[in-house]
C-alpha cells in the first residue's frame, strides 16, 4: 500500500519476488527456475497473480482506504490475549541465559525478579529444556525436579510457559522411530525431508496432516502435566494468517543495537505487524538479544549499553507487551529507578490500552474523539493515521495507542532533544503543558524522560 492510496495485493502461495527501483514496483514469479528446491510445476499452477486495489473515493482518507483492504484482505482479531500479558511484563531466559539455563538459575531469576519489585505475567522457558531437539522429555540433568520447580513459581503467582518449535533432530529418538515418519514433512519420493535450521539438522512435522497435530499435541499434554502453563511455537512461519485468533505474534530478533535491526527497528515493526493485521504483537526483548555478546552456554549477564538500554524501555512501554530478558539491575539503581518508574506510568494507561483492544475487536465502536469512525480499527497507528503530510508518512519513531495517546521515544544514541509532530488538537505533555496542533516542537529529552501526549477533549 502506498500514500497514493493504491495497494497491491498477491496470495501467499505464489512464489513472489518484488523489486522497488527508481519508482517502480516490479513482481515476478518463478516457479520451474526457482533457486528454492520445491516440487515440479503442473499446468494448473498459478505462476503469477495479484490484485490492485484503488480508492474510487477521493475525499476517502488513507487511514479509511487502508482499513476497507484489511477487511476484506485481513480480517480482524475475534479477541485479544490474557489481559495479564498487558497487565505486566513477561520475562524470559533468553538472551539473559542462552541455552545453559537450568533448575536453580529460573528460580533465581525469579527471585531477583520479584524482589527488585517488577512483576511478572509468565516467565518463559526457553531454549533449551529437552534432552534433545525433537524428544520431547524434560532434561533430568539440568532439571531433576521439573514439577517441583513449576509448583514453587506457581505459589509466587509465577505461571511458567516454554519454548516448542517443530523440529525432529536427526540424534534425537523421534528422528530414530520409524513409526513416527509418517508425520514429517515428506519428500517426492515419499521419504522425510531432512532440513537444516539453526540448532542443527532433521525433520519438520506436518502440520498439515491431522494425525501430526494430534501427535504434536500429545506430546505438548505430557508437558502441561508437568504444571506448563502454555507455550511459545517457534520458527517454520508459525504465526502466518493467525489475524483472526487472540495470541500474541512475536517480532523477529532484534541486534542490541540503536541501528540495522536494533532499537531503531522496534517501532516500524510493530506498526507494520498491525497494519497487517496482527494487532497483537509482542515486541522482541528489550535490550536485543546480544548476539555475538556471548557464547553459547554463557550467562550474558550485563548489556553494554545502558544508554540504549533505557531507551528501549522508553520506547517499548506504551507497546501492547513488554518482555525482559536483562535486567535492570544488572546495570545500576538509576536504571532500576527509571524502569520501574516507567512501568509506573504505563500502569496509570494500561486500562486505557485494554480498552482499545476492546475497540479493535468489536464492531460499532465508535474510538475516542477526532478520529475516524469505522467499526474496524486497529489500537497502535502511525503518525500518518492523524497527519497526512510528507513528514508523518517518512517518520518511524513515534506512534498512537488510539486516538488520545502519542508517543515519541527517542531512538538514536547521544539525543538530548528531538522533534514532535502533532496533529490538530489540545494536547498535554508529560509535565502538564498544553499545546496547540497541528505542529511541529522541539523537546528536551534527557535519558530518564519519555516524551509522550494526551489529546484532551473540550471539557479539559
Amino acid at each position: 500500500m502506498c500514500s497514493k492510496k493504491l495497494a497491491v495485493y498477491v496470495p501467499s502461495n505464489i512464489p513472489l519476488w518484488t523489486q522497488i527501483q527508481k519508482g517502480h514496483l516490479t513482481l515476478q514469479s518463478q516457479v520451474s527456475d526457482s533457486p528454492y528446491a520445491s516440487f515440479p510445476p503442473t499446468p494448473d499452477d498459478r505462476y503469477l497473480e495479484y490484485e490492485i486495489w484503488v480508492c474510487n473515493q477521493e475525499s476517502k482518507s488513507l487511514p479509511e482506504f487502508h482499513l476497507a483492504c484489511a477487511k476484506h484482505l485481513l480480517g480482524k482479531p475475534n479477541g485479544y490475549p490474557d489481559p495479564i500479558l498487558i497487565e505486566k511484563p513477561i520475562w524470559t531466559t533468553w538472551a539473559k541465559y542462552g541455552k545453559g539455563i537450568n533448575q536453580d538459575q529460573v528460580l533465581d531469576f525469579s527471585n531477583k525478579i520479584i524482589s527488585h519489585g517488577f512483576e511478572i505475567s509468565q516467565l518463559e522457558l526457553d531454549d533449551m529444556w529437552t534432552t534433545k531437539y525433537g524428544d520431547y522429555e524434560i532434561d533430568c540433568h539440568k532439571f531433576p525436579d521439573f514439577s517441583n520447580m513449576i509448583e514453587q513459581l506457581r505459589n509466587k503467582g509465577i505461571p511458567l510457559t516454554a519454548w516448542v518449535h517443530p523440529f525432529i533432530n536427526l540424534e534425537s529418538k523421534n528422528a530414530s522411530n520409524k513409526n513416527l515418519h509418517k508425520y514429517f514433512v515428506q519428500t517426492a519420493s515419499g521419504e522425510p525431508g531432512i532440513i537444516n535450521w539453526w540448532n542443527g539438522q532433521g525433520y519438520i512435522i506436518d502440520i498439515t496432516n491431522p494425525d501430526a497435530v494430534h501427535w504434536l499435541r500429545e506430546q505438548l499434554d505430557g508437558i502441561k502435566k508437568h504444571g506448563v502453563y502454555s507455550f511459545k511455537f517457534d520458527a517454520a512461519r508459525v504465526g502466518s494468517k493467525t489475524q483472526e485468533l487472540p495470541i500474541l505474534i512475536r517480532t523477529i530478533d532484534r541486534a542490541s543495537k540503536w541501528v540495522e535491526i536494533g532499537l531503531q527497528t522496534l517501532i516500524p515493526s510493530s506498526l507494520n505487524l498491525s497494519l497487517h493485521g496482527y494487532f497483537w504483537n509482542l515486541p522482541d526483548i528489550i535490550g536485543g538479544n546480544g548476539y555475538g555478546q556471548f557464547e553459547a552456554g554463557e550467562i550474558n549477564t550485563l548489556p553494554e549499553d545502558k544508554e540504549l538500554y533505557i531507551r528501549w524501555v522508553q520506547a517499548n512501554t506504551f507497546l501492547l507487551t513488554m518482555q525482559f530478558s536483562f535486567c535492570p539491575w544488572e546495570f545500576d539503581d538509576d536504571t532500576v529507578k527509571i524502569c520501574q518508574d516507567l512501568l509506573k506510568l504505563r500502569s496509570k494507561w494500561v486500562n486505557y490500552i485494554k480498552n482499545e483492544c476492546e475497540k479493535a475487536v468489536h464492531s460499532g465502536i465508535p474510538v475516542i474523539r477526532y478520529s475516524i469512525i469505522h467499526k474496524y480499527s486497529i489500537s497502535f497507528r502511525p503518525l500518518w493515521w492523524h497527519l497526512e503530510t510528507l513528514e508523518a508518512y517518512k517518520c518511524f519513531d513515534q506512534f498512537f495507542v488510539g486516538d488520545k495517546l502519542l508517543i515519541a521515544p527517542v531512538v538514536y544514541q547521544g539525543v538530548k532533544t528531538r522533534d514532535v509532530f502533532l496533529p490538530e488538537g489540545r494536547w498535554r505533555d508529560h509535565k502538564g503543558t498544553i499545546v496547540i496542533g497541528p505542529h511541529k516542537i522541539t523537546v528536551e529529552t534527557p535519558l530518564e524522560v519519555l516524551p509522550f501526549y494526551e489529546k484532551l477533549s473540550k471539557e479539559d
